[in-house]
């Protein structure tokens, strides 16, 4: 999937990760307290790397859209235009229950309101509807923030997080605003193999 690997100078300090701080809204109290950093990523790389490795990766997509984009050392870049920038797409385990949440958000940059969010994971032949918000709210900042309800871990939709190797997905977000203009972006995710042992296990997981 992925190829066309180049090597760029070292830039000292860097952060390849889109991550935020996020509490998330409208759950039970125990799972309101956990502040959860949800990453496009969740790698963080730091001074030392000799080398960048760029590759490029190609999706044929559930919607029939074909997705081609540069990976910097594994890490996706972030889907942006002068409207809209997707901040952050990720999962994380819910042990008390077994299940898993997947988790987004972005940012609005013109201020204006926001319709309804619709937010898919379109890697695989048959796209998984993950949010559908048709009353979004924008914080102060104007970001919108959302989460898919549980997701059982024996659901089929999530059979990759048993993958042993680096799992890549692409969530395809529709965004329209009170206006009736809409944005379709696309947003992929990557899953390292440590991140998905770190799940199994805080669910019990065998690997």
């Amino acid at each position: 999937m992925l190829a066309q690997g180049r090597v760029v100078p070292p830039r000292g300090l860097v952060l390849l990760t889109i991550a935020c701080m996020m509490r998330i809204p409208q759950t039970p109290p125990m799972l309101s307290r956990l502040y959860l950093v949800v990453s496009t990523t969740l790698i963080l790389f730091i001074a030392g790397c000799a080398t960048e490795q760029v590759m490029t990766g190609k999706f044929h997509l559930a919607d029939g859209q074909t997705l081609e984009m540069d990976f910097v050392n594994g890490v996706p870049p972030a889907a942006k235009n002068d409207e809209i920038e997707i901040n952050s797409a990720g999962f994380f385990a819910n042990p008390a229950t077994k299940n898993l949440i997947f988790a987004f958000k972005f940012r609005e940059k013109k201020e204006r309101e926001v319709k309804s969010v619709k937010v898919e994971d379109v890697t695989d032949p048959q796209s998984k509807l993950l949010v559908e918000d048709n009353k979004p709210e924008l914080d102060a900042a104007h970001d919108w923030k959302g989460v898919s309800k549980f997701v059982t871990v024996d659901d089929p939709y999530v059979k990759w997080i048993m993958y042993i190797d680096n799992t890549v997905r692409v969530f395809k977000f529709t965004i329209v605003t009170k206006d009736d203009r809409q944005f379709v972006m696309y947003q992929a995710a990557s899953f390292p193999p440590f991140y998905k042992e770190m799940v199994r296990r805080s669910l019990g997981m065998k690997s």
